[in-house]
């Protein structure tokens, strides 16, 4: 008989653990691709000052930016718990 009880994961017969959700909500996601999408379109705002380019940038490319970032999020979630229920 073996002396060590461990066995290693390929051995194993038993189910899998269930999957983790994702630790990020959707909401979070959102902000981010919100931040990325105003930092993505204020370099091509036709402004001179820093301040008008950032503003510039969260007007045309911050809701483009959320929108993205909520679907991906709803997307990872969406994976997370089919995951999990197989």
């Amino acid at each position: 008989m073996d002396e060590n009880p461990y066995r290693s994961p390929e051995a194993d017969d038993s189910p899998r653990p269930p999957g983790k959700p994702s630790p990020w909500h959707p909401v979070t996601w959102a902000i981010v691709g919100f931040a990325g999408g105003t930092l993505l379109a204020a370099p091509f705002i036709a402004a001179t000052d820093l301040p008008d380019q950032i503003q510039g940038g969260m007007m045309f490319g911050g809701p483009w930016g959320a929108l993205a970032g909520l679907g991906h999020g709803v997307e990872r979630r969406r994976t997370a718990r089919k995951m999990a229920e197989d």
